[in-house]
């Protein structure tokens, strides 16, 4: 029997197995409930051991926040699952999944996807896909983390603009649902060290979008 590296390689992971692909596959499934679902900017997905975590969501619309009280990990946007990262972590961990904005998405019951997942034969490369791609996320994060307070900002911010930014006239600017406290808190730095990334930014045309300046 073939390996999988002899099927596939991990360019050809990406596109078969990922999370656009499961979306269409799960939504053609008579026998996966899912329904569609609003929440309101600050409102929690799955808040530690406060709820339950037997629900997974699809990201139609808007930011979401994966932290705990003190801390933000790292964000997810439109495009992207939330919940089924806890099939491979400890879901007694105290992380919490927290809407940045009004948010719209789909719900399904973690049971069924799981259910339909462990049928298939290649079924959980879906689930290896997501974890893999949070790993790397995580991974790089954790490496700018070690840098000095400023030069960590930068880098920091800087990862979050191929996904959660817009280009007007040649100026960068970061979604305006990164706030300064949201932003405080997931860079890490202080007030004194945010001006001065405010400033390097702004000097190479990169704008928080919740200043303004466009």
């Amino acid at each position: 029997m073939p390996v999988f590296s002899e099927l596939y390689d991990e360019k050809e992971i990406q596109s078969v197995f990922c999370e656009s692909q499961l979306i269409s596959f799960l939504t053609e499934k008579e026998n996966i409930r899912h329904k569609r679902k609003e929440f309101k900017k600050g409102q929690y997905l799955n808040a530690g051991n406060h709820m339950e975590h037997s629900k997974v969501y699809y990201i139609m619309e808007g930011v979401i926040s994966v932290g705990n009280e003190t801390d933000i990990l790292y964000f997810i946007g439109p495009g992207h699952f939330v919940g089924l990262e806890h099939f491979m972590f400890n879901p007694q961990l105290p992380i919490e999944s927290k809407s940045l904005s009004s948010i719209t998405l789909l719900e399904f019951e973690k049971e069924d996807i799981l259910c339909l997942l462990a049928s298939l034969q290649e079924g959980w490369l879906y689930n290896y896909v997501i974890n893999h791609n949070i790993l790397i996320k995580l991974i790089v994060i954790n490496q700018n983390l070690r840098l000095r307070p400023v030069a960590r900002g930068v880098e920091l911010a800087k990862e979050l603009l191929p996904e959660f930014s817009k280009v007007e006239s040649g100026i960068t600017i970061l979604s305006e649902v990164f706030t300064y406290t949201v932003l405080r808190k997931y860079l890490k730095i202080g007030y004194t060290a945010m001006e001065d990334v405010i400033e390097i930014l702004e000097k190479e045309n990169i704008y928080f979008g919740y200043r303004k300046h466009i």
